[in-house]
């Protein structure tokens, strides 16, 4: 390897696409970029001739890590894929750029020729598919991309639904139960559905054979829109979620989860189904065997030990009586996701900054759904201002106590702000 391609060449060895390149620029060759429709089984509906040094993207620190074949022939910009079209670049000198070299030039860039698998060899197309399925099936890299992919499909379902019209939102309201605060379960679910759909293509027309690190991916985006209709109150996702889960896991013998996984499934905790919340190593948890000791919470930071919520009708609430009904462990959770319950005023920029982040946020829930931050205001706003992708929190049900329910989320009036 030295002495063809010098020491540089010999470092990179461990990165296929780095050794790929190098031996492209030293021949002198171009590559081949191919446009492929997931919806048609990855028909090319595009193919261009590029230069080599475009492939210098594919290596750089920024974006996701390219999937790579196992012949090292094709490899996958995960940063110009989705689960409706995807970017393979196939390497000069392959078998594959031999037989995909005659789809170049058929169309111009930007363009789309749905026919183009048509002028390959028989088999090619079969050949081309199960490549690229088998680079993300056998790659960490494939796994993170579907994952982001699912994430990314829920908030185009949910910005779509957000668009529709008064009319028709009422209208799904009215028939089948849906509004702006359940919709996110049947998001999740349609967005894992077209994950679940690529997936099974693979399978199913080309041989591709799923890895768990996929299964799993595919399964924890079930798992959420199952805890995510759990707490919408949606029980059809629910029940359609936990079908396909049991089907991703050829296991109907999948149980729905406690509460406390609920939880977990929603926040993406638990990596499969079979992963239960414990105690310990051989003892699982059971909340109604636990009895809620207050000595066990330790005080947030900055919080007095006179802290108190008065109602402004004489009902008053101590820290202690809150802490009482708070989940016993602490969680993460976005700070993203928490920052529209922030209340809107200017924050002190000193306090801001001398919070302890890793004090746990004391949030008030609806069942599965966070309606008050109770403590915590500067602390959320220091991860917001740093970037911080997860924050600690506390959870109070506040559904576990009446005096709670009517402090933190009484029966709204008109222009209620909480």
């Amino acid at each position: 390897m030295k002495t063809l391609f010098g020491t540089g060449a010999a470092a990179a060895v461990s990165n296929p696409v780095q050794i790929a390149d190098i031996i492209a620029k030293r021949a002198g060759s171009k590559w081949i970029e191919l446009k492929l429709f997931t919806g048609e089984g990855l028909a090319p509906f595009g193919a261009f001739s590029v230069d080599a040094d475009n492939i210098d993207a594919l290596t750089s620190p920024a974006g996701m890590v390219p999937g790579v074949s196992k012949d090292g022939g094709i490899m996958i910009d995960y940063n110009k894929s989705d689960l409706g079209e995807m970017t393979v670049y196939v390497k000069p000198g392959s078998d594959m750029h031999a037989k995909a070299s005659k789809l170049v030039g058929t169309v111009e860039r930007g363009g789309h020729d749905f026919k183009l698998k048509d002028h390959l060899e028989d088999g090619v197309h079969d050949e081309l598919g199960k490549a690229v399925h088998d680079a993300i099936n056998n790659s960490q890299y494939g796994g993170a991309w579907l994952e982001k992919e699912i994430e990314k499909e829920q908030e185009r379902h949910i910005a779509d639904f957000e668009d529709l019209p008064d009319w028709q939102k009422d209208e799904r309201a009215d028939v089948d139960g849906i509004d702006e605060d359940s919709f996110p379960a049947e998001a999740q679910k349609g967005a894992t559905d077209d994950a679940n759909r690529f997936i099974r293509t693979g399978v199913e027309k080309f041989g591709a054979e799923v890895t768990d690190n996929v299964k799993d991916v595919v399964g924890r985006g079930y798992m959420k829109s199952y805890a995510l209709g759990a707490g919408g109150g949606d029980e059809s996702t629910m029940m359609d979620s936990m079908a396909e889960l049991r089907d991703v896991y050829d296991d109907q013998e999948i149980d729905d989860p406690d509460e406390d996984d609920v939880y977990r499934w929603m926040e993406g905790e638990a990596d499969t189904p079979y992963d239960k919340f414990r105690y310990s190593d051989d003892e699982p948890v059971d909340d109604d065997d636990e009895p809620v000791d207050d000595n066990e919470y330790e005080q947030p930071a900055g919080t007095g030990a006179d802290t108190s919520w008065d109602d402004g009708m004489g009902n008053v609430l101590s820290l202690s009586q809150v802490l009482a009904h708070a989940v016993e462990r602490w969680r993460d959770r976005s700070p993203q996701e928490l920052k529209h319950l922030m209340i809107p005023t200017e924050r002190d920029p000193a306090r801001v900054q001398a919070a302890d982040t890793s004090e746990p946020l004391l949030i008030a829930y609806d069942g599965m759904k966070p309606i008050k931050i109770l403590d915590g205001q500067h602390r959320l706003q220091k991860a917001l201002n740093t970037g911080m992708q997860k924050v600690p929190i506390t959870r109070v049900d506040v559904n576990s106590d009446p005096k709670l329910k009517q402090m933190f989320d009484p029966e709204p009036e008109p222009n209620e702000n909480i």
